[in-house]
């Protein structure tokens, strides 16, 4: 039975002092070819150093370089990855990132450069991403998007690091062998503080056996990414059309075909889930609902509060206060 099943963590640890031989244990650490390392310029020694700790579902590791690294970095379409700088610099998929910024990374392949740095980074499996997002936004589970160039601040950024503090202190200090049940449930704790600090939206897969999508599978998701980007701003429905090179008549088909749901509703699910998280993350003492929900498009609070109490069955002062 799942309930008894067993499952390890595991503890990886690799280290080298030398240039060349960073490269290639980088390369088996993080999955890619074809870096470049270099020594520090100032001439400190070189050191790299690699641990990894947990299970196919959580995941905790940290990477020291007195050196520079750069080339193009793939992550798994299984999981989610979040990194942040302890020590150094960066630059991630054109973003650049200082110490204590919380950066999610896109799937797939992107270019970065780290140079001196210590950094870590938390792999949470996509499946409890997307089935805990599922339940936030009250939506079927499936592929989830991300604004990739937001970092959090201000609260949302400490509850993130209150996560990690939980989620480390267990997969370093906890036993090597849990109940599966015990380390979903540790994973789920971290997709919550991931999609918390992360702004996301459901969206539509492409069936396409290559990844490519059909033509209208392509201009729904350009109809899904331009509410995406241009949520918190006064567009409407024919926008939508318009950036998607669709008829109103063809993206309202599209929609109710794909989701269920007429894009009028969609664009109100994710202001509203875009609400939430601020709320969440929010202190009730200075920020108030009124002012998130207007950020967001909503100007009539009564229509609001209605709509946000039918989507996630409780009041948003009720959610604002929820850490107060």
């Amino acid at each position: 039975m799942e309930g008894t099943a067993r499952i390890t963590r595991e503890r990886r640890v690799a280290t080298s002092q030398d240039v060349e031989q960073a490269r290639v244990l980088l390369q088996t650490t993080h999955h890619a070819v074809g870096w470049d390392v270099q020594a520090d310029a100032d001439g400190r020694p070189f050191g790299f150093r690699h641990t990894v700790t947990g299970t196919g579902l959580l995941s905790l590791a940290s990477t020291r370089l007195t050196g520079m690294v750069s080339g193009e970095l793939e992550t798994s379409a299984d999981e989610y990855v979040v990194a942040w700088l302890k020590e150094g610099s960066g630059s991630i998929a054109g973003l650049d990132v200082s110490e204590g910024e919380p950066v999610l990374y896109p799937t797939g392949s992107f270019p970065f450069r780290y140079d001196g740095f210590d950094k870590d980074l938390l792999h949470v499996d996509r499946s409890i991403v997307e089935e805990v997002a599922a339940e936030r936004g009250g939506w079927a589970p499936g592929p989830l998007g991300f604004d990739h160039d937001h970092i959090p601040t201000g609260d949302a950024r400490s509850a993130w690091w209150a996560m990690v503090r939980q989620v480390a202190v267990t997969l370093i200090s906890g036993p090597a062998t849990v109940t599966l049940d015990a380390e979903r449930a540790l994973a789920r704790t971290a997709a919550e503080g991931l999609l918390a600090a992360f702004p996301h939206w459901p969206v539509v897969p492409a069936t396409d056996p290559d990844g490519v999508g059909t033509a209208a599978e392509a201009r729904i998701a350009a109809a899904e990414r331009f509410i995406r980007e241009h949520a918190t701003s006064p567009i409407g429905i024919t926008d939508v059309a318009a950036a998607a090179g669709m008829s109103m008549r063809g993206l309202q088909e599209a929609f109710n075909r794909t989701h269920g749901m007429t894009p009028t509703t969609y664009l109100r699910r994710v202001r509203l889930s875009m609400v939430r998280d601020r709320l969440l993350a929010a202190d009730h003492r200075t920020d108030t609902v009124a002012e998130i929900a207007g950020a967001h498009g909503f100007g009539h609070k009564g229509r609001f509060a209605a709509a946000y109490a039918a989507e996630f069955g409780e009041a948003p002062n009720t959610t604002l206060r929820r850490d107060g």
